[in-house]
């Protein structure tokens, strides 16, 4: 009767390429996870003027510096239509440019960013980034429980 054999190694390829490989599939899952995240940060985020959610930006590597975007003298009660599809293109083509996916931060730069997420005194936080960052965590394990199968 003949056997049927694997090797659990295959020695036909290196493991320099099976690692490169294993690289790019985690790197494009990290791809999908942001992808995912920035969905949920623009569905996640009130619009009045319309500052908050475009002032949105994919960035590699930690954030530094000072908010720069100001919703001062700015129309309010703006449809939040007009600003969604335009802050997923721009965050995704800037999703695109970043060469490490696993250093990918989604940050805020407008000036009241810290209260919308947060809150203050005299009204209630959206929790924009704590929702979207929670929905990314199941996103994640489903992807895994997925791959598993």
């Amino acid at each position: 009767m003949l056997k049927t054999q694997f090797r659990v190694i295959d020695r036909r390829t290196s493991p320099a390429r099976a690692l490169e490989e294993l690289d790019s599939s985690v790197g494009e899952l990290h791809r999908r996870a942001a992808a995912f995240m920035i969905q949920k940060v623009v569905d996640y985020s009130p619009v009045d003027t319309g500052t908050y959610i475009s002032s949105h930006n994919v960035r590699e590597g930690r954030t530094s510096g000072q908010a720069t975007e100001s919703s001062h003298r700015k129309p309010r009660n703006q449809p939040k239509s007009s600003f969604a599809d335009a802050a997923v293109s721009k965050m995704m083509g800037q999703l695109a440019d970043v060469e490490n996916s696993r250093r990918v931060v989604i940050a805020n730069d407008a000036i009241h960013a810290k209260f919308v997420e947060y809150g203050n005194s005299k009204s209630f936080g959206y929790a924009v980034y704590s929702r979207a960052r929670l929905d990314t965590v199941e996103f994640i394990r489903g992807m895994v429980a997925g791959s598993r199968t």
